[in-house]
């Protein structure tokens, strides 16, 4: 009896096809046991595949219906597909005229979605959405992202170019990106590059915080000036040094072969103007504020403080005043601690015989202890006494009362020279640390002009 096939056996209740040609009927447990006939030979049927030789082949149904089969593909496949099975299990897809498209559609089977394509003698494959406006483009040895119908990234072999602004947001513990170059000969890093037109003053690269309203670090467009700033501290830049070495900055010139250089020196500094000694005489440090110099070191080692420093003087001043608040020492171990100068007020007091008095120049020089007095008066005479003194006050007070006072004087009466006895200028029998004595021997008629150095130590 010839097995009826499970169709036939789901839609057939009497048998009719018998050898003898009488009907047999059918009930559902001779159905049943001719399934399970069916399902064994199906199984058992791996024993008659036919051998290595018909690897990755399909088993199909043959044309009989009833019978399984061997073929290389699959019945109803289009000439353009080729199943390549036997080696590789790969399917080949042979495009028709200038190109080959596979598409998805959505599930109403007739919106399209997507669809990948291949253009016949560009080697061009192209993955996009029906809009075209988002694709993968792979041609001439590059491959093209796009997005929004435009090209944001260009990949080739010696680069990746992007045409939109790269954005990198990650939620990580490390470092969210790294580069590195492996080629230890020419190990070149990162370069940014400005534009062809740069416009000063725009960032060339910025570094901010998240929100990017405070910028951390910038380096100008244009100019490459590189710009720090900071809310937290006072260090806007912090050089820290590697390997025990000292840390620091070295600035280059583009016409020349010296540089500068600012770093550390153990627990000290170095500034260093033409540290390599390739430059010329002009190699100095210059101190500015508010745009004029202050303050410059030769390289001679001349320092000039308002000035340029003439060469040959160690420390030039101009401009002001020089103050040594703990006082100025030699080499010799002597210290210079005082120096002033100034005019003071010349009160007279006089002995009888003496009248119309008159200061007409009062000025002392202060060195040290020292003190030199540049006077000059004048003075009348109404008696001949055997000795006439003025008296002068002191614009600072003498060691002691019986110091050692010396100096010069001289006289002319109505503009000839006068002779006067000088004698001593202190009289301690009448003196004091304030006052100082200038005595006539003897005094003539008339009036004279004085003038004279005096010069004492101070207190």
């Amino acid at each position: 009896m010839a097995k009826k096939t499970r169709t036939e056996l789901s839609t057939s209740a009497i048998n009719t096809n018998l050898p003898d040609n009488t009907q047999e009927l059918i009930t559902p447990t001779t159905e049943r046991a001719q399934l399970t006939d069916e399902r064994e030979s199906v199984i058992n049927y791996k024993d008659d595949l036919g051998g290595t030789s018909n690897a990755g082949k399909f088993l199909t149904v043959a044309t009989d219906g009833e019978s399984l089969t061997m073929v290389d593909e699959p019945s109803g496949v289009p000439d353009w597909v080729t199943f390549v099975t036997a080696v590789n299990n790969l399917m080949k897809l042979t495009s028709g005229g200038n190109s080959g498209q596979l598409q998805f559609f959505d599930t109403d089977g007739t919106t399209l979605g997507a669809q990948i394509s291949w253009v016949d003698g560009n080697n061009k494959l192209v993955i996009y959405n029906a809009q075209g406006q988002e694709e993968i483009n792979l041609t001439g040895g590059k491959i093209l992202l796009k997005t929004g119908g435009v090209t944001a990234l260009t990949i080739d072999s010696s680069e990746a170019t992007f045409s939109s602004k790269l954005s990198v947001s990650k939620s990580s513990t490390n470092f969210i990106a790294e580069f590195q170059n492996t080629n230890g000969t020419n190990p070149y890093g990162v370069r940014v590059k400005d534009a062809s037109t740069p416009a000063n003053n725009y960032p060339l690269f910025s570094v901010s915080n998240s929100g990017g309203t405070v910028e951390y670090f910038r380096v100008n467009s244009g100019t490459g000036a590189a710009t720090f700033s900071s809310s937290a501290h006072q260090e806007n830049l912090i050089i820290n040094d590697v390997g025990n070495n000292e840390g620091g900055i070295r600035i280059t010139t583009s016409t020349g072969t010296y540089y500068h250089e600012i770093r550390g020196n153990g627990d000290g500094l170095y500034i260093g103007a033409d540290d390599n000694s390739q430059g010329g005489s002009g190699a100095d440090i210059r101190f500015y504020v508010k745009g004029s110099e202050k303050m410059r070191i030769s390289s001679g080692g001349d320092v000039g403080i308002g000035i340029n420093p003439t060469a040959g003087y160690k420390l030039d001043v101009s401009g002001g005043d020089v103050r040594f608040g703990s006082g100025l020492k030699f080499a010799s171990g002597s210290t210079l601690n005082a120096y002033e100068e100034g005019d003071w007020t010349n009160v007279y007091n006089t002995d009888s015989g003496i009248n119309n008095f008159v200061d007409t120049y009062s000025r002392y020089t202060v060195i040290g202890n020292q003190v030199t007095l540049y006077y000059t008066f004048t003075i009348g005479f109404s008696t001949a006494n055997v000795r006439s003194y003025v008296v002068l006050n002191l614009p600072f007070s003498q060691r002691t009362n019986t110091s050692s006072i010396g100096g010069s004087v001289s006289c002319e009466q109505n503009s000839s020279p006068y002779r006067a006895s000088v004698g001593t200028i202190m009289d301690a029998s009448i003196g004091d640390a304030t006052r100082c004595y200038i005595a006539f021997w003897p005094p003539v008629n008339g009036n004279h002009t004085v003038e004279g150095i005096i010069v004492y130590e101070k207190s």
